[in-house]
């Protein structure tokens, strides 16, 4: 069904928005496969049956649009986390992600690029792949590290019955590693010398990269060349196995007199 009874009204006006642009789809981004979850809050974790619960479970690994809607959470000071506000921008960047298209995503400091690519990698990190490893790419180890506990922040406010981290995950500041699921988030910086670019998760075979600040990376050819290469086999078996894939690069803008 399409559930325009959703808490979330940014998705509701977004679905208008397109509507008022004549796009026949206008309304895939409140999609609901289970409509018996229609009006349940998959936070309100006192006032669900187990039953419930499962059936959220399985709408999030079916439907990432509810995931992006219900359950997904931005920490705030003060509160327990912010439901995501939909746009043009980050509904777009999903949807590209969904039907594997490579992205590239130039967009001015402050509206939430970080926020939106980093929500993107926690679903697939959580709850979109098995035996997977997403591998992350950016300018700095600031970067690096905010990136990391981004991640590890929405997975704090997710409800109880839904997160996935354990005190025997491996989780540090430059990887996530998921036991359970044995998924990895990998990390690495960039490298201004050229044989070590050239060394970039060489090896590290992955379906899906994300490479953030590419404007600011030096031997970005390098680099990417690198990443792209070792995840070729990983997205020819994602792709056989229904599984998610794709390529993401993101940057707010660069200098045009620069090779990267």
């Amino acid at each position: 069904i399409v559930d325009i009874k959703t808490k979330n009204k940014s998705f509701y006006r977004q679905t208008i928005k397109y509507k008022i642009m004549n796009v026949k789809n206008h309304a895939f981004l409140l999609a609901l496969m289970d409509p018996s979850l229609q009006g349940v809050d998959p936070h309100d974790e006192e006032n669900l049956t187990r039953e419930q619960k499962d059936r959220i479970v399985i709408e999030i690994v079916n439907n990432p649009w509810y995931f992006f809607r219900e359950i997904l959470r931005v920490p705030e000071t003060g509160s327990g986390g912010a439901g995501l506000s939909a746009n043009r921008g980050n509904i777009a960047l999903f949807f590209m992600f969904f039907c594997h298209i490579f992205t590239i995503l130039i967009q001015i400091r402050q509206t939430g690029k970080s926020l939106n690519t980093d929500g993107l990698k926690s679903y697939a990190l959580f709850f979109g792949v098995l035996n997977a490893s997403i591998n992350f790419l950016t300018n700095s180890t600031r970067n690096r590290i905010e990136s990391v506990e981004r991640i590890k922040s929405f997975e704090k406010v997710l409800p109880s019955y839904l997160r996935c981290i354990s005190s025997n995950d491996i989780c540090n500041t430059e990887r996530i590693h998921i036991r359970d699921t044995n998924n990895k988030y990998n990390t690495a910086v960039a490298q201004a010398v050229l044989e070590r670019a050239k060394m970039v998760f060489r090896g590290t075979t992955s379906p899906i990269n994300h490479i953030d600040e590419f404007a600011y990376i030096f031997n970005l050819k390098e680099s990417l060349s690198s990443m792209l290469k070792a995840g070729n086999n990983a997205r020819d078996q994602a792709a056989r196995n229904n599984s998610l894939y794709g390529t993401l690069l993101s940057t707010t803008a660069g200098y045009k007199d620069t090779p990267h």
